[in-house]
């Protein structure tokens, strides 16, 4: 069986590196969207030519087990970059020694 890797972290840093900044975040959605879509398309095709291999072999009692589908909400998460104002010292009086 050909063992492929997910590609969400690589193509996600490479996407960071790239263009980032110069993409707008729903360019930033659709190629992550179509970079899922291009790799269980890759998925799909290897099995369907794994189960065409096992008919031309004669084997006929074939079956297809499907594990959970990971929660891609996971897998994506959008973040505001407001700029927030440091209150940490407002409260803290400071005393000099003279």
């Amino acid at each position: 069986s050909n063992e492929i890797t997910t590609p969400s972290i690589k193509s996600s840093s490479s996407l960071e590196h790239n263009q980032s900044n110069s993409l707008s975040v729903y360019e930033k959605l659709t190629i992550w969207k179509q970079s899922i879509e291009k790799h269980l398309n890759q998925i799909y095709l290897d099995k369907l030519s794994e189960i065409d291999n096992l008919l031309v072999q004669g084997q006929n009692h074939i079956d297809i087990i499907f594990k959970k589908i990971p929660s891609f909400e996971q897998l994506v998460t959008v973040t505001s970059q407001q700029q927030t104002i440091d209150h940490t010292y407002n409260d803290l009086e400071f005393t000099y020694a003279s």
